[in-house]
């Protein structure tokens, strides 16, 4: 009689564990083997972007975008690529592997890139000034810091993106002041 209790606890502990392992198991996707070519290493050391967050992309990407590129080396040449998009905090690494990337092992890194994005809201007052006549306001800040403005004229919800995190502060705080 004492065995039933002592046997039905082992058995929903023992459920348990396997309800906990295959939770585990599901969160971690398979590691992808990568080889970076020298363009991407260059890219990586110059934009400060580790091997980690490379995998984790690669790994485990937001967003999977088919881009055509220009190939200036091969005298202009279009070439396929894929843009895996892994989101970080305030900011988007874009990695770029060829269009096979699924089947490729190891997969080849050609590229990298951060993208920053700055997100606030302007006062109802304020976003008429900030927009400017016509835009003009966005154009010239898009233009100067090299990043790409949009504001909701109702709501007032501003999105600044770059590639360079300096330039998308830089547009953010002169859009509060203007």
């Amino acid at each position: 009689m004492d065995l039933l209790p002592v046997g039905l606890l082992a058995a929903v502990v023992l459920l348990g564990v396997g309800i906990l392992f295959a939770a585990l198991s599901r969160r971690r996707a398979p590691r992808v083997d990568l080889r970076f070519t020298p363009h991407a290493i260059e890219r990586m050391a110059e934009r400060r972007v580790d091997e980690r967050a490379v995998q984790d992309a690669v790994d485990r990407p937001d967003r999977v975008i088919a881009t055509t590129y220009t190939d200036v080396t091969d005298r202009g040449d279009e070439r396929d690529s894929v843009r895996l998009e892994k989101d970080f905090r305030d900011r988007t690494l874009k990695v770029w592997v060829p269009p096979d990337w699924r089947t490729q092992r190891p997969v080849a890194v050609k590229s990298v890139a951060w993208q920053h994005l700055a997100e606030f809201t302007l006062p109802r007052g304020r976003i008429g000034a900030a927009i400017g006549r016509g835009g003009q306001n966005v154009r010239h800040l898009e233009q100067i810091h090299d990043v790409r403005i949009s504001i909701d004229g109702r709501t007032g919800r501003v999105r600044v993106v770059g590639d360079d995190r300096d330039a998308v502060r830089a547009a953010g705080r002169r859009i509060r002041t203007l």
